[in-house]
């Protein structure tokens, strides 16, 4: 880890940047590097680690693919992270893989989990409690409409696309949305339908 006095971390040409808190004082950054080369690994993570000494940075990990597009993030544990992106490499397939975080390293990632083959956009990924870890991630098609899934982590550490669903009669110029208690949450989306 590399410590920044001033409280910035230069990240190079940054795309597609995502972060999510970990624990008191840490976070996991994601974002895609854009100058570097094009045939070269693009898509990192780090994690930061900020307190009222200053802030540190981990090393930049190639966790993410080298065309990666829109991301989100979503802290499933205080050392597991569920990480969704766009491939643009792939058609822009929407993919999702765990994270597994140790102090300012990641230490391991689980198989990319293709959750849908065509082109997706406005990305919106949160935690839900599902007696374990679990999240929503909604989204829009290119040809058909919002679409939210539930993912949660399997038996044996593995993501597990648990269950999809369309919400008929809607294309989603934004979405948001946020995990409550007890299995709820709240999505909310800028229809272009209505």
């Amino acid at each position: 880890a590399k410590f920044i006095d001033e409280g910035r971390v230069r990240l190079g040409i940054t795309q597609y940047l995502a972060m999510e808190s970990l624990h008191l004082g840490s976070a996991l950054i994601c974002y895609r590097d854009a100058s570097i080369e094009p045939q070269e690994d693009r898509g990192f993570c780090s994690v930061v680690v900020a307190t009222t000494a200053g802030v540190w940075i981990g090393n930049a990990t190639s966790v993410l693919p080298r065309d990666v597009g829109a991301l989100t993030l979503a802290a499933l544990a205080v050392d597991k992270v569920l990480a969704c992106y766009k491939d643009d490499a792939q058609f822009g397939s929407l993919i999702c893989r765990m994270l597994g975080i140790r102090g300012f390293a990641i230490v391991n990632y689980g198989p990319e989990v293709i959750v849908s083959g065509g082109d997706t956009w406005h990305l919106s990924l949160a935690t839900i409690n599902l007696g374990g870890s679990g999240a929503v991630l909604c989204y829009q098609e290119r040809s058909s409409m919002c679409t939210c899934d539930i993912l949660r982590e399997g038996p044996l550490g593995e993501l597990l696309l648990a269950h999809k669903t369309r919400l008929d009669d809607s294309i989603a110029l934004a979405i948001a949305m946020t995990g409550l208690a007890f299995e709820l949450g709240i999505v909310c989306l800028v229809d272009g339908l209505r």
